[in-house]
Formats: structure tokens, sequence, C-alpha cells
């Protein structure tokens, strides 16, 4: 081919365009000179073209003259290019772009971006055009990635916005059309979705004709919230509403998150609309007089459903009383309702019910107390709800050979533990007793130095111990991890506690110096006593706590009773929070809480979405008393994976730090856990494959709880809830909560991935553009 050996003209090409030669030589990318003809003769190419076309230089001149005849242009792609290249020069265009998809180097077709400068033609010649090759594939592939995932974003978020309980919608920012509507703001504004979508915001939400001179449009952005309150003249309510923008379909919007108020809420603004959000709730709701916290002044049907009534069965044999409930279960309800004081106070237990067939059932159920001045009709009342735990209850006696046993050490478990202390409570209100909170110093060490056996067997002994020590009379259990819980009956006064608590701390340090291979082991213990430091079982449990904490912030291994002087100082102390709930309350307290809600607000509000997810975890942590919780996030290959995000309670170690950039192939296949299901529960992790078991032996894990992060299907990571201190058996109700609060948080890290996608994507677009270096 005369042209392409013409080096006259090789060499003018190269200085007319030298700029563009030495950034193509200096990114290794390929470059070629052509005819603007309709073969696009070729004329020249750099190493590097003809490295893509998998060919040397002087075999692709001698097998091709021209791009149409390099068979890696079908056709169909071929005729439009050099079509459209032709309009372009024919149009005074200098230069233009052009994607098209070609094989390299005799593989699969990728996606380059052809970059074309044209020549004008001398003495009335041929045009010619340059052509810089760019691989885009990768950019492609992301690009197709980020379309994918804002589709299951927005799926997702679809599917959340219709289970939250409030009110949300979504409006196009440029045109006020309502975009979507969640049912229940649809039932408040007694219109359906299918009506509102497309008609304009301000007329469905706000009931005006045009739109609100307040409107938040211009305040708004991706990562600030605005919030306000409006007044709708047409339902004649008033709205306090959280507003934020996000991209819905490719459109910029505007989303809502509002709250209906009336005179009562406007006025106080910490007391919610509890009917509204009852009423919606799929679990047996009463709402009681605090007169004598029996007659029921509201019901739900599902409440009538789980004791197996109808409205008028129930209201004729039950008086809309609180007949269905035992006894003595009614009497510690009422109990615990009478200490409640004021509005938002709450709590939980569990209790027998029967239903109208006389069949038992064991219920967990809420006690939240509203004043009158915070009620809507005045009237005080406390508003109950009901979970059926039956069911549960049968599988784990099915786990345990004797009811109320703890299985490990053969003392009482803490649910049998709590309802004996609390049975004698109630019926010797003229004795003294004492309650010893009895935490385990530094049992983390153990485990970590002698394993998890020789862990589960000091706590075996230490049982043994208390139970040798303690009259047989005395209560002694095993209420979770390294701690137990001891009642001492009938008592003279706080100084035979004290007595016997010296007793146990010295049976506690000389354990094990016998033993060939000693194990050093020591306690702590708290003590209060019945009924001086309190007349109930929470009221001992929170103080007997705060005793305890004394003792640990004072160096551990000793005892201390709860005094009035102490617990001042502790109560001055910001860094300490008495737990006052026990795992039966803590079970449940998070549905009374609305904590899927408050997590949702939460993430929902951020500015900071990486300090928000933290501390959505320590909030989860607490709320359910476990070692450590966590994110794991996968490489974009899905080929490594990294601890992104970490909480861990007192004592327990962060392994943050050395779970980095961690590969699947060489950690025991461990994605494979997740392959039937999307949660991953292991009770007890010596029962896995060694090298799974060895990943989580190594951060001091006896039993976890994990669920998976999904996009399109595909697992890209975890997030998970870790127990270090024993074995542990999550309830059904705990599992669903938590792999709801997991995908809500996942929802959430979509989007910050997107953005990140969106960002690298831009990038991208504009190097290729030439507006970055």
């Amino acid at each position: 081919m005369q042209n392409s050996t013409d080096e006259n003209t090789i060499q003018s090409s190269l200085e007319e365009n030298r700029d563009l030669l030495e950034f193509a030589v200096k990114l290794n990318m390929g470059f070629s000179k052509h005819y603007l003809d309709d073969s696009l003769t070729m004329i020249w190419g750099n190493n590097a073209f003809y490295e893509k076309t998998g060919y040397s230089e002087k075999e692709f001149l001698f097998r091709f003259p021209s791009l149409k005849r390099f068979g890696f242009l079908k056709s169909y792609d071929f005729l439009p290019m050099i079509a459209y290249l032709q309009k372009e020069y024919e149009a005074g265009k200098s230069c233009t772009e052009y994607e098209i998809c070609m094989p390299v180097n005799h593989k699969k077709p990728v996606w380059m971006k052809l970059d074309c400068t044209f020549v004008a033609p001398k003495n009335n010649g041929i045009p010619m055009v340059y052509i810089l090759y760019t691989d885009i594939d990768d950019f492609r592939k992301k690009e197709k990635e980020y379309y994918i995932s804002e589709k299951e974003y927005k799926k997702n978020l679809e599917w959340m916005m219709s289970e939250y309980k409030g009110n949300i919608y979504v409006s196009d920012m440029e045109t006020y059309d309502l975009l979507y509507i969640n049912e229940s703001y649809s039932n408040i504004l007694q219109i359906s979705a299918k009506q509102a979508v497309g008609q304009k915001c301000y007329k469905v939400i706000q009931g005006r004709d045009s739109p609100c001179p307040f409107c938040t449009n211009s305040f708004l952005s991706k990562d600030k919230i605005y919030n306000w309150e409006f007044y709708n003249s047409q339902l004649k309510q008033a709205f306090r509403e959280k507003d934020k923008m996000l991209q819905w379909n490719g459109r910029r919007a505007h989303m809502g998150l509002s709250t209906a108020l009336d005179s009562t809420n406007r006025n106080n603004r910490n007391c919610p609309d509890i009917t509204v959000e009852l009423k919606t709730m799929s679990v047996g709701l009463i709402r009681l007089d605090t007169e004598d916290h029996r007659s029921i002044l509201w019901y739900n049907e599902k409440f009538l459903e789980m004791l197996e009534y109808t409205k008028e069965q129930f209201e004729e044999e039950s008086l809309n009383r609180c007949a269905y409930m035992h006894p003595d279960d009614f009497e510690r309800a009422s109990m615990m309702a009478a200490d409640l004081k004021e509005t938002g106070d709450n709590a939980v237990l569990e209790v027998r019910v029967y239903t109208r067939s006389k069949e038992e059932k064991i219920w967990a159920i809420t006690l939240y107390k509203v004043n009158s001045e915070d009620s809507r009709d005045g009237i005080s009342s406390i508003y109950s709800m009901g979970i059926d735990l039956t069911e549960e209850r049968k599988r784990n006696e099915k786990n345990t050979n004797i009811i109320g046993i703890d299985s490990l050490t053969g003392i009482l478990n803490r649910a049998e533990t709590e309802k004996q202390i609390k049975d004698y409570i109630l019926n010797n209100s003229g004795s003294q007793a004492a309650l010893f909170m009895v935490d385990t110093d530094n049992f983390k060490m153990v485990n970590d130095n002698y394993g998890h056996i020789v862990g589960d067997m000091v706590l075996t002994e230490m049982a043994e111990g208390m139970k040798t020590i303690m009259s047989k009379n005395d209560i002694v259990g095993r209420i979770g991890g390294d701690e137990f819980m001891i009642f001492m009956k009938n008592i003279s006064g706080a100084d035979d506690a004290a007595r016997k608590a010296k007793e146990l701390t010295e049976m506690f340090r000389h354990l094990f110096e016998d033993d060939k291979n000693s194990v050093s082991v020591s306690s702590s213990i708290g003590i209060s006593i019945f009924p001086d430091n309190g007349e109930t079982f929470k009221n001992l449990y929170s103080n007997a706590d705060r005793a305890l904490y004394q003792v640990k912030k004072l160096g551990k291994n000793s005892y201390m009773l709860y005094d009035d002087i102490s617990a001042e100082k502790m109560l001055d102390n910001k860094y300490f929070t008495p737990r006052t709930k026990i795992e039966s309350e803590n079970n449940f307290a998070n549905v009374s809480g609305d904590l899927l809600g408050y997590v949702f607000e939460m993430l929902y509000d951020s500015e900071d979405l990486d300090k928000s997810v933290n501390d959505v975890l320590e909030i989860i942590g607490k709320k359910f008393d476990v070692s450590r919780a966590y994110i794991f996030e996968n490489s974009e290959d899905n080929l490594y994976t990294s601890n992104t995000y970490e909480w861990c309670s007192e004592g327990i170690t962060s392994e943050i730090a050395n779970l980095q950039n961690l590969s699947f192939s060489e950690h025991g296949n461990y994605k494979e856990l997740f392959e039937d299901n999307t949660v991953f529960y292991c009770r007890d992790i010596r029962t896995l494959k060694r090298g799974q078991a060895e990943i989580l032996a190594a951060q001091g894990i006896r039993s976890t709880l994990q669920c998976a992060i999904l996009e399109n299907k595909t697992f890209t990571g975890m997030i998970g809830f870790d127990e270090c201190t024993g074995l542990r058996l999550w309830t059904q109700e705990e599992i669903s909560l938590l792999i709801i609060l997991s995908q809500l948080i996942s929802l959430f890290l979509l989007k910050k991935k997107m953005g990140r996608m969106e960002q690298k994507i831009m990038r991208y677009q504009n190097l290729l553009d030439g507006s970055e270096d």
C-alpha cells in the first residue's frame, strides 16, 4: 500500500499531531491515521494499535489495507460508524468521538472509545482522520452495574417505605408531580396511591392550588435534611415534615417523611401518636385504664384472634377485662404498670394467658404509659402489646432437657432465676433478702489463653462452687455469658450478705489453685438488699448492677453493697449507664420503642453516613446485648472482603484492623454459608468446618448471627452480630428484627456505594473528555 509507506506523509502527520501522539504513547493507547473514505484506508498506526489488533505492523498492512477489511469490525457496526464520521466532517467539525465494540488481540470484543480528529485535504485530495483508541470496557461495565444497582436500590427503597409506619412521599422537584406515596399516607390523605401519583404534590399533600410559598426544594441536597411544618386546610390537619433530595428513576426528586400533629402533640413534641401507629401493627394490642389496670378501653382485631374470641364473645364472657391472664402474672403486670409514672415510661415481661378454649399460651407483653394530658381523649392509660412466644418456647424446650436449667452449668437459667426471685418478692414482703450480681473478671482472657473448652469448665466449676456455698433454699442462676445471679433468702441484715460475698470471692480466687495447670479466676460482686434497696425485681437488679459497676471501677476482684452515696456518685458519672432491663425485657423493648423506625430516620437524616452507621451498630449492639456488631463489604470483583464498620462492647477486643482484604478462596469458602439463605446463624462455632471455625475462633467468637448483603442476588458483604462471652440461643423474634435492620442498613450502604460509583464514572468520563489531567 503506497500511502502507508510514504515516509514524507508519515513525517508530516507526526509533526502536525505531535501532542496527540505523545499523549497516546505516554498512556500506551492505540493510535492510527486513515483516509476518510468509505473504507477508512490505512495510512499509519503506532505499536499499541497493532498490539490491540493481534498482528504485527507488517502482517496487518499486508492483510488489511483498511479498517473495513479488518475482520474485527462487522459491517453492521462499521457502516453506521463511517457514515457518522463523514457526516460530522461535512458539518464542519474538527473532531468527534464514537463508541464501538471490537475484539482485541483475537479475544472477546471490548468497548472502545474512538477520539477522531479530522485533517482537511491538500490540493483537493481526500480528507484524513486520526483515531485514538481508549479501552472503556470497565467503564461500560461499571456504568451497567451502576444502573442495575440504582434499580435494585429503588426497589429496596420502595419496599422499606411501604413497611415504614410513618408517612412518605416522593415528588419531582421540577414539575411537582407525585412519583410515590406509601399506604400510611394514602390512608390519612384519603386517596389511593394510584390516584395520587401524577398529581401535583402541593395539591395532594398540602391541599393547595399552587406551590407552597415556603416550598423546601431550594434548600434540599443529597446530604442535608430540611425540617418544617405545614397545615393542610382541607384535612384540617398539621404535619411535621423532614425533606431530602434523592434520585428517582433518573429524576431529581424530593422525599418527604411526615408526622400528623394535633393540638396536643404540637405542644408536646415528645409524645408520639400512639394510636395511629398501633392500629397498623400485626400484634395484639389493648389500651388499659390506669385506675385498675384491668379494664380494657380498646383492643384490635389481632388481639381477639390471638385469644380465639369474636368481639361479641369477648365483651359478653370477659366483660372487657384482663380475665384471660394468669392471676399471678396479672399481679406482676399490675405492679410493673403501677411503677410507670410519666408518658413514655415502659416495661416488658412474659405472662401466661388462656385462650377461649383454655389453651395456655406464653406472651411477651409491653406496657407503655400515656398520661391524661398527653392523651387524645384526656384519659390516662396503659397501651399494651402482646407477642405470642408459645411456639418459640416449645422449640427451646427441645434444646433443653430440663426446663429452667442452664444446659452448660446445670444451675437455673436466666428466665427461671428471674421468675423464682419475683415469686419470692411477691409472697414474702415482710422478709429480708439480698440479690447478688456476679461477674467473672477478665473471662475473655481465659478463653483466649486456654481455649473455650477450659472456659466452659471454669463457668461450670464456678456454678458448682456457688451452689456449695449458698443454702439449698437460695436461688443460684446463670444469666448469660460469664454473669451469674444469686438471691440469698431470709437474711437478718446487710452484714449477712457481705459475709457471704466475701466467702464467694475467696472461693473463686482459690478455685483452681491445686490444679497442675492453674487457671486464675476472680469475680466482682454487686449487692442490693430487699426491701431496703428496692421492692421490685427491676429495682433490685438495677441497684445491684450499679454496685457491680463501682466494684469494677475500683479494680474488680471484690464486692460492694449498694448504698445511696455511691449510687449518687455513679448517677453523676456520665460514663455509667445502669442496665435496668434484663434479657426478657431487652428482647422486646425494641418493639415498643419502634427501633426500626428510629434507625430508618437516623440513617435518613444523616449528613455523615459513616458516623451514623457506627452509631446504629452501637445502638443495636447494646439493645441486643451482643459482644460485637460489624459490617463486611466485598471488593468490586467479590474475591475479597474487608471489615468496614465495627462496634465492640466493653471488654471485647476490636478486630477491624485484622480483617482487611480477606480472600474468600483462602478462608474456607466462607460465602458458602449463605448459599441456601440470606442468614447464617451458628450457636456454637465448633460445629463448623475447620477453616470456617478458625476464622471466627481467632476473633474470640462463640456464637454468631450474620445477615448477607445482596446486590442482584449476589453476595457482596454481610452484617454480623457476635457473642464472645458464651454460647447464645437467638430467638426467632430477635433474628427477624435483626434481618430487617440489616436490610435497612445495607440499603443505605448501597446508596453510598452508588454515590462512589457515580463519582468514579464522572471522573472517568471527564478524563476521557480531556477535562482532567
